[in-house]
């Protein structure tokens, strides 16, 4: 079954924030942590206060702005291709993941003025000049290689989160809808029903009823021996009868499939439906109702 896709997960403040926190950690974990870069652990300008400052402001809350532009652009480029379902297969997938390169081989030109601009107001509030902010936040193609990292970890995290959230709520659905398959198959549909005739109660057997209608307010059930009264409305009983036997054809009357003998078009966009009793009884149905019972009768 294809996995129904939307992007409502990417709206969420939490989830931008998740994706930023492990975002940063996972980034600065892999360059600083890295053999190469060990100096700056013992250098004289180290301290836990600083990197926290580091990490906490310059990275983790400026970053929030990054993440939540990338997914902005995330839900408008789906739109722009259309990106509404998916086939769950590995091939399928990794094309689908794919899709979003392009993205984010761009997506540094969209967010960078406002990332760098924000950086640019919190590290240089005592000496912010035009020159500065250029060269340094904004024309800078080596901050662009840096942030590719960056930018792959968040996008693509967002994506597979997404897919991730999307199939576990598929599958619930799925589960949930074969309970309620199991239920309706185990659900015990009555055998007999009690109605009326002018002497008194009398039981039938639901497989002698051809149609139940409504006539002047009142209740009635046609059976191959006659017409008797019952105590249920049309509604009560199309919810208590098994409705692979006994179909709505229209407002007034409820059939039982075993006795349709055929129906034809009449006009309008309404059909004739007749049935097999003696007087081979017609009833009017619209085209909707007529394809419910078609799809019964399959």
């Amino acid at each position: 079954m294809p996995l129904a896709l939307n992007y409502q997960l990417l709206k969420k403040p939490k989830v931008i924030l998740v994706t930023t926190a492990l975002t940063v950690i996972t980034y600065n974990t892999l360059y600083y942590f890295h053999p190469e870069n060990q100096a700056w652990l013992s250098g004289e300008n180290f301290s836990w206060s600083n990197f926290l400052y580091y990490l906490l402001l310059e990275q983790y809350l400026i970053e929030n702005i990054t993440i939540a532009i990338i997914f902005i652009l995330i839900r408008y480029y789906a739109r722009w291709l259309k990106l509404y379902t998916l086939e769950l297969t590995p091939v399928a997938i990794s094309r689908y993941l794919l899709k979003f390169l392009p993205l984010f081989l761009v997506s540094f030109f969209f967010f960078n003025p406002f990332t760098q601009s924000a950086r640019f107001l919190l590290d240089e509030y005592s000496n912010m000049t035009m020159e500065i902010y250029l060269d340094d936040y904004v024309l800078n193609w080596n901050l662009y290689i840096v942030y590719l990292i960056p930018i792959f970890l968040g996008g693509y995290g967002g994506l597979v989160a997404n897919l991730v959230v999307l199939h576990n709520r598929q599958l619930a659905r799925t589960s949930e809808d074969i309970e309620k398959l199991h239920a309706a198959q185990e659900k015990r549909y009555p055998s007999r029903l009690i109605a009326k005739d002018d002497w008194g109660e009398v039981p039938v057997n639901m497989g002698s009823i051809m149609w139940f209608a409504k006539e002047d307010r009142k209740y009635f059930a046609h059976t191959i021996k006659g017409k008797l009264r019952t105590k249920e409305t049309l509604s009560e009983l199309e919810s208590s009868l098994d409705p692979s036997k006994f179909v709505r054809v229209n407002r007034a009357v409820l059939v039982n499939l075993d006795y349709i003998q055929n129906y034809s078009f009449w006009e309008n966009e309404k059909y004739i439906l007749r049935l097999k009793d003696k007087d081979q009884t017609e009833f009017v149905m619209s085209r909707e109702r007529l394809n419910k019972i078609k799809s019964q009768l399959d």
